[in-house]
């Protein structure tokens, strides 16, 4: 992609491998400023599902932290949005 002089994005924002490095390192900072603030802005989304044999387990674990599931969807919905 030739850059115009209206479109003057740089490296650091076209390529995957930047905007991973971006988005790792705004984890990191939104991660430490809840650690330095006293909450926990991460835990407060973050998931680990539970262990389930059949389909009726699967859909209790998922409707007791759905809101975390959401959270993690609507993040991934906005950076993959965002990106291009």
């Amino acid at each position: 992609m030739a850059e115009t002089k209206g479109n003057r994005k740089t490296k650091l924002l076209q390529t995957e491998d930047y905007w991973a490095i971006w988005l790792g390192l705004l984890v990191i900072v939104i991660s430490m400023a809840g650690l330095w603030t006293g909450s926990s802005i991460v835990k407060d989304f973050a998931v680990t599902p539970g262990k389930w044999g059949d389909p009726a387990g699967m859909a209790k674990d998922f409707q007791t932290k759905l809101g975390g599931y959401l959270a993690i969807f609507f993040g991934f919905l906005v950076v993959f949005s965002v990106i291009n």
